[in-house]
């Protein structure tokens, strides 16, 4: 066998299966998530119904990015969803009472969402809190009626099955109305 680090059309490697360079997709490991493979990382280049995949697919999956966690799909069946690219740092907002400091809206704005998406709420402070509806699913807005003894801070939590976690800035708030 013979290295060449040369450029001729001789010296290319193709993906099997593909018209892609085999440089076209540095390796990096991605799990997966949700589907049946509990989190194992999708095999590339994997194999399903006669075509090879070199990255996550929507074929057979209703338009949700899928891959298999095993080289050939039909060996076995093993798959899970891919975690979203880009999922953006969500944005918090604070819309406190004037004649009732302890009441609060703290409204979370995530922008993109994938399935397997859950967004929070983290309030931190010394004191006890309530909250109506403390989990919003699938939207890219969620309202959280907060009931405190300020100081507390307030934080936006975006995760995707535990594979992605992403959180907005942290917002305090006092009893005097500073805030940053």
């Amino acid at each position: 066998m013979v290295l060449f680090t040369g450029t001729g059309v001789w010296s290319r490697w193709q993906i099997y299966g593909t018209n892609e360079n085999l440089c076209s997709h540095g390796y990096q490991e991605r799990s997966s998530i949700g589907g049946n493979s509990f989190g194992k990382p999708c095999h590339f280049p994997f194999k399903f119904n006669g075509k090879w995949y070199a990255e996550c697919t929507v074929d057979g999956r209703d338009g949700h990015l899928w891959c298999s966690t095993e080289k050939n799909y039909h060996n076995g069946g093993q798959w899970g969803f891919c975690p979203t690219k880009n999922v953006s740092q969500p944005n918090i907002t604070v819309y406190g009472q004037m004649q009732d400091r302890a009441h609060v809206i703290v409204m979370c704005s995530f922008g993109k969402w994938s399935i397997e998406s859950s967004f929070q709420l983290s309030v931190e402070g010394e004191h006890n809190y309530t909250m109506k509806d403390p989990l919003c699913y699938s939207n890219d807005k969620c309202m959280f009626d907060v009931k405190v003894s300020p100081p507390v801070s307030f934080t936006c939590v975006h995760e995707i099955n535990s594979a992605v976690n992403r959180r907005s800035e942290t917002y305090n708030y006092s009893p005097s109305g500073k805030t940053n």
